[in-house]
């Protein structure tokens, strides 16, 4: 019991870190998307090569695909969460994509099945009234440079997060429907959304990095919370 707390914890600690990681970093938001999935491709890969060596099958062509599919909606995911910061802070727009555990709930027992519990549907009334202070849509002071705009940003974004994780874990899942490799799966999906981050990149001309030297070191931590982060949200 004691290592899935901390597991969850550790989980908890990357994803909470990254938006103040990505504002030291200066990166532009196809910038930030893309180092932050290439420069965790080594570390995925030592895993998915550590995994096959327990003895995890290799992937089968379905799962491969779905995973880089599912790499896409990763990639949107970053991008809109970088412009959310901007326009609420690392603070406010790290709380607002947590409507993603309400979205993979709905997605689920829309698409799988999956009848959500019922504190997380207590919790939802809550969860949506935050959001309603945050955009300041109650003619209270809200917080940021464009607090509306800030919001929806994170609301997509937190969909795409939801897709991205509906879609993986269904890339884990082996042809007799039990849980399969793990970490060459993720291999996969970040190598699909590296790939979509240079197409946006050139895309929307925004291939900016900044000074080069601290803003490197800080998207090398924010592309390990990457690693940590996913893994998390696949347990």
């Amino acid at each position: 019991m004691k290592r899935p707390m901390a597991i969850a914890i550790a989980g908890a600690i990357c994803i909470a870190s990254s938006a103040v990681v990505m504002r030291l970093a200066g990166a532009s938001a196809s910038t930030t998307a893309l180092c932050r999935c290439a420069f965790a491709l080594p570390a995925l890969w030592a895993l998915a090569i550590a995994e096959r060596r327990r003895g995890a099958a290799s992937l089968p062509a379905r799962s491969r695909w779905l995973a880089r599919l599912s790499g896409v909606f990763l990639t949107g995911d970053l991008l809109l969460w970088s412009h959310s910061i901007s326009a609420i802070g690392a603070g406010l727009a790290t709380v607002v994509p947590n409507l993603q555990v309400l979205i993979v709930a709905l997605l689920a027992w829309w698409l799988l099945g999956e009848r959500p519990r019922r504190s997380l549907l207590f919790a939802a009334p809550v969860m949506l009234a935050g959001l309603t202070l945050v955009a300041g849509l109650t003619g209270a002071h809200a917080y940021g440079a464009n607090p509306g705009l800030g919001v929806g940003y994170g609301v997509a974004a937190a969909l795409l997060y939801a897709i991205f994780l509906l879609m993986l874990r269904q890339s884990t899942v082996a042809p007799d429907g039990t849980p399969g490799a793990v970490a060459a799966p993720l291999f996969e999906s970040t190598l699909g959304a590296a790939v979509v981050a240079v197409i946006s990149g050139f895309a929307l001309h925004d291939s900016r990095l900044g000074h080069p030297w601290p803003a490197l070191g800080w998207l090398v931590v924010l592309a390990l919370t990457l690693v940590e982060g996913v893994r998390k949200g696949l347990r």
